[in-house]
């Protein structure tokens, strides 16, 4: 929990059968190939100084409810993992079935560090039960922590032995559509600014590097929601922070990614608590005490939702760890 981490956010929403720089994707969405520089993702520090990695990897799959796939990765170094048959081979990781599109659950793998800075990681999803229906873009959130031990002990159990600095933000304190002493926000709440956030109190003295710990999200009812199935798995990102090692797929700048999760019924609100390390995401210290935080709001299949419908008041909290270095 107090050390630095990697992030990278796949987005199968800007791939298209014609190869980019980002990639490309098949027609059917099922065979994903993300061209990626492990440089950029892990920072030279880390890169330079860990031969291996504990790859935590979070997704927000949409598939359609009748589907039931198996996700592949290839393309990494994934330690004592492989598999022979239905046209694969060689060392890949079998991320896991999905029979529904709520899928959200945070899977673990040893990776070692490459030999070239760029890599092409590849992702399928197959289906077993024989159906070749086209797939809606999905999204990947992957985590990478430095292994110190040959044990590959989980650092982020607990939270209770380090000291943690907390702080909320709620939408409650900005005006729908408009600009007040407190912030920006429009008028769909699903893009929005807190100007001037004082993390003086919040942030230690004795640290410039910190992890940012996503502890909890909440969202108030709204009456007028209308999304599809695959829509309603949701994520935030911000930016106002000087994030490190956070990489994500057509982004330029350092962005944090916050899950909120698979909201079915909007009228009744929502909360849910964040699972480490997809929460957490290591950023230095600022030259300012004040910063302003945008978060702007993501479907599931990648697309931004400012257009979408009214949503109700959003409420993160937050804590914030020192790292030593």
């Amino acid at each position: 929990m107090n050390g630095e981490v990697a992030k990278l956010w796949l987005n199968s929403n800007l791939l298209t059968v014609t190869d980019s720089s980002y990639g490309n994707v098949s027609a059917d969405y099922r065979t994903m190939n993300f061209n990626i520089n492990m440089r950029t993702v892990l920072g030279n520090s880390l890169m330079d100084n860990y031969p291996k990695f504990k790859m935590y990897l979070w997704e927000r799959n949409t598939y359609d409810a009748s589907a039931s796939n198996i996700t592949f990765i290839s393309g990494l170094n994934i330690q004592q993992s492989g598999i022979q048959g239905i046209g694969l081979t060689g060392s890949l990781a079998a991320v896991g079935v999905n029979s529904n599109s709520k899928r959200n659950i945070v899977r673990e793998f040893i990776v070692t560090k490459p030999l070239q800075d760029n890599i092409t990681m590849k992702i399928e999803n197959l289906n077993y039960d024989g159906t070749t229906s086209t797939l809606y873009p999905a999204q990947y959130f992957l985590t990478f922590v430095p292994v110190t031990s040959s044990l590959y002990k989980n650092p982020f159990a607990s939270l209770f032995n380090y000291e943690v600095g907390k702080f909320t933000l709620s939408t409650s304190t900005l005006s729908k559509g408009a600009t007040n002493q407190f912030g920006t926000m429009n008028a769909y709440r699903s893009s929005f600014t807190f100007s001037n956030v004082n993390l003086s109190n919040v942030l230690s003295a004795s640290y410039t590097k910190y992890n940012l710990v996503i502890m909890s999200v909440a969202t108030g009812p709204a009456s007028n929601i209308v999304l599809q199935n695959h829509q309603k798995q949701l994520f935030f990102t911000m930016t106002g922070l000087p994030f490190t090692n956070a990489t994500a797929t057509g982004i330029v700048s350092n962005v944090a990614t916050i899950p909120v999760g698979y909201i079915d019924n909007f009228a009744t609100g929502y909360s849910s608590v964040c699972d480490a390390p997809v929460n957490i995401t290591t950023f230095t210290k600022p030259s300012s005490n004040t910063v302003d935080l945008t978060f702007n709001l993501y479907t599931g299949d990648g697309s931004v939702t400012n257009n979408l419908n009214v949503y109700g008041e959003w409420s993160f909290t937050f804590g914030v760890i020192g790292i030593k270095v």
